[in-house]
């Protein structure tokens, strides 16, 4: 069977078209009755579109409304975002005015202070307890005699090199313990501490000599012992830089050029 309405096929025994809903007219008997039902399957497959095609509309405008939203949302987000922009720039702007202000004002801060009001504590150093000091030199002081013909002049070690220069008029020194050390210099205060007669006929002198460096008031003391004849000097630190006797340096000097003969 064809429908007459929607044109698709379908078994004659069908009461209706499966797809429209209009009766079959082979089922039914006379004309009227068969246009009858045909204009009220008509009726109600026109109702069924115009439903479905109102559905669509409604949906189709509910669309719009809702993009619509999301756009007016979105919009106010991007005003937000500007005035937040904006704000950040105005004080940005504020601050950089500022900083001429600011260093001028640390700079006026800087010029009133008065740097000569700070006293600067200088750290003391670090004087054994039984170092010299100048002032303990008598202001009578006088070089001994003897040292002239003894001590007076340059030195150099035989063990481990070194320097020695002993200007007994001026009381300055010029000494190094080793060739790896560096020249000192300062005052030179010598006493005549022992004498005692050699074998060969010639007399030991012993001296202790208080050395300044750099002129400073607090030295260190070293011990010669050396004869008449000033051909050699015995150099004992008596003192080392701890302020403590040190016995293991008793080094043999000689005259310059001595030890090449």
């Amino acid at each position: 069977m064809k429908c007459p309405y929607c044109k698709i096929h379908y078994m004659d025994d069908d009461r209706e078209c499966p797809m429209c809903g209009t009766p079959n007219p082979e089922r039914w008997s006379g004309k009227q009755r068969v246009n009858k039902k045909y204009k009220q399957s008509s009726k109600a497959s026109d109702d069924r579109k115009y439903s479905a095609v109102r559905h669509k509309k409604t949906h189709a405008t509910a669309k719009p409304v809702e993009s619509a939203d999301l756009k007016g949302k979105t919009h106010r987000s991007d005003k937000k975002s500007s005035a937040k922009i904006g704000a950040v720039a105005s004080v940005a702007v504020v601050i950089i005015s500022l900083i001429p202000t600011v260093i001028s004002a640390v700079g006026d801060v800087v010029d009133d202070l008065d740097l000569n009001s700070f006293s600067v504590v200088e750290a003391e150093p670090d004087i054994p307890d039984n170092a010299p000091a100048i002032e303990e030199a008598s202001p009578e002081y006088q070089v001994p005699a003897s040292a002239y013909d003894t001590v007076q002049g340059e030195w150099v070690g035989l063990d481990e090199g070194g320097y020695l220069y002993l200007d007994l008029d001026t009381m300055d020194y010029s000494y190094a313990p080793d060739d790896q050390s560096e020249v000192e210099y300062g005052y030179a205060f010598i006493y005549e501490m022992d004498t005692f007669d050699n074998d060969d006929g010639t007399t030991q002198y012993g001296y202790q000599v208080d050395l300044y460096p750099n002129w400073d008031d607090y030295g260190y003391s070293m011990y010669l012992s050396a004869s008449d004849s000033a051909d050699s000097l015995l150099v004992t630190m008596m003192f080392d830089d701890q302020g403590y006797t040190d016995t293991d340096t008793m080094l043999l000097w000689a005259r310059p050029g001595a030890q090449d003969m």
